[in-house]
C-alpha cells in the first residue's frame, strides 16, 4: 500500500487555503502510480476528472492501477466509477461530456463508455477503438478510430462515416455540436455539417496547428507549437502573436478571456491587453495535462501530475481552480 502524501508544494502562486465553493478536500484518485490521463471536464453541474494509472511497466511503482472517474458539484468528491486494471485491457483516460446531460469516456476497454450518475455506467459503443470523441447529445457523437482511422457521426444506431484519415494524419482534436464538426489537423482546418463534408477552412495562418477551443463554427480560436493565436469569425481570421514563444496545447474561453496552456504554463489573452502569463513552472518535475472551464461562474480548471507524488496515495493528480485572480488546489 503506497505511504500517505506529503503537504503539495509546486512552484505555483497558490492560495494557502484548499478547497472550491464548499468543498474543503482535495482530489484523491483512487490509484498510486505512473500518471496515463488526467483529463478534465466541466458544465454548471460541477467538475469532472478521469484520473488514469498504468503500473505495469517493468520500474513502475508496484501498486495496483486503474481508471477512476470522480464529480465535485461543490460539497465534496465523489467518486462516480473505479475500473481496476485488468490484464489485456487498456485504462480510459479521455473524458468529455453533454452539458447537463451524460459524461462519456474512452480509449478504455469499453472504445466509449457512458455515465449517467455514480455507478451507473454503460458501454455505448463497441464497434471499433475510439480514439477520440465529441459528444453531442445522450445518443449522438462525432467519434475518430476504427482502422483504417476514420471520422464518424453516430447517431443512435445509425454511423456515418464522413472522411477517411490517411495513414500519416496527425489528429489534434475533433469538436462537434447539433450544427456541424470541426477537426483539427497540424496543416489545417476542416470544418462541416454533421452530413459532411469536411473541407479545408481557408485562410488558416502559417505554423504548427496544436490546440483548438470553439464556442459554434463560426467562434474559433486555434493555438500552436510557436504560441500564435487565431480567432475565425465565420469569415476571416485574426492573429495575435505572444512577444515570446510560449507552446500551446490547452484553450479555453469564456467570451471574454481566452485561456492557453502548455505542460509548462498557464496564462491568458484578452484583445485589449494582450498576452498575460499567469504561471510558468518550467525548472518543476510536474506539469498540467488538461483544462476546462465555466463561464458562468468566470473559473478555470486546470489537471496536473507531480512525478514526485506517484508513489503516494491518492496518487500523482492535482486539481488547481482559477477565479480570475486566485490560484486554489481543491
Amino acid at each position: 500500500m503506497p505511504p500517505p502524501p506529503p503537504p503539495w508544494a509546486p512552484p505555483i502562486p497558490l492560495s494557502p487555503e484548499i478547497g472550491w465553493r464548499d468543498s474543503t478536500e482535495p482530489l484523491c484518485g483512487a490509484y498510486a502510480g505512473d500518471p496515463q490521463g488526467a483529463s478534465i471536464w466541466a458544465d454548471s453541474r460541477g467538475v469532472f476528472v478521469l484520473v488514469s494509472v498504468d503500473n505495469r511497466e517493468e520500474f513502475a511503482p508496484p501498486f495496483a492501477a486503474g481508471a477512476s472517474l470522480h464529480f465535485n458539484d461543490g460539497s465534496g468528491w465523489v467518486t462516480w466509477l473505479d475500473i481496476p486494471a485488468e490484464p489485456g485491457l487498456g485504462g480510459a483516460d479521455r473524458l468529455g461530456g453533454v452539458p447537463h446531460g451524460p459524461v462519456f469516456i474512452w480509449n478504455g476497454g469499453c472504445p466509449l463508455e457512458r455515465l449517467t450518475g455514480a455507478d451507473e455506467a454503460s458501454c455505448w459503443f463497441s464497434d471499433f477503438g475510439v480514439g477520440d470523441a465529441a459528444p453531442i447529445a445522450e445518443n449522438e457523437a462525432v467519434l475518430v478510430g476504427g482502422d483504417p482511422s476514420s471520422v464518424v457521426h453516430v447517431q443512435g444506431d445509425t454511423q456515418n462515416e464522413l472522411l477517411e484519415l490517411s495513414g500519416s494524419a496527425d489528429l489534434r482534436e475533433v469538436w462537434a455540436d447539433d450544427e456541424g464538426i470541426l477537426l483539427l489537423l497540424p496543416d489545417r482546418l476542416l470544418s462541416g455539417p454533421l452530413s459532411g463534408p469536411l473541407l479545408p477552412v481557408a485562410g488558416v495562418p502559417a505554423g504548427r496547428l496544436f490546440s483548438l477551443w470553439a464556442g459554434s463554427r463560426t467562434d474559433v480560436w486555434v493555438g500552436t507549437e510557436e504560441g500564435v493565436l487565431s480567432h475565425f469569425d465565420g469569415a476571416s481570421w485574426q492573429t495575435a502573436e505572444p512577444d515570446e514563444p510560449v507552446g500551446i496545447s490547452e484553450l479555453w474561453s469564456d467570451g471574454e478571456n481566452l485561456y492557453f496552456a502548455s505542460a509548462k504554463s498557464f496564462g491568458r489573452y484578452q484583445s485589449d491587453s494582450g498576452f498575460e502569463m499567469i504561471f510558468e513552472i518550467e525548472d518543476w518535475a510536474g506539469g498540467i495535462w488538461s483544462m476546462a472551464g465555466n463561464a458562468e461562474r468566470g473559473e478555470v480548471y486546470l489537471s496536473l501530475t507531480d512525478s514526485e507524488f506517484h508513489r503516494y496515495a491518492c496518487g500523482p493528480t492535482m486539481l488547481i481552480v482559477y477565479d480570475g485572480a486566485e490560484l486554489r488546489r481543491f
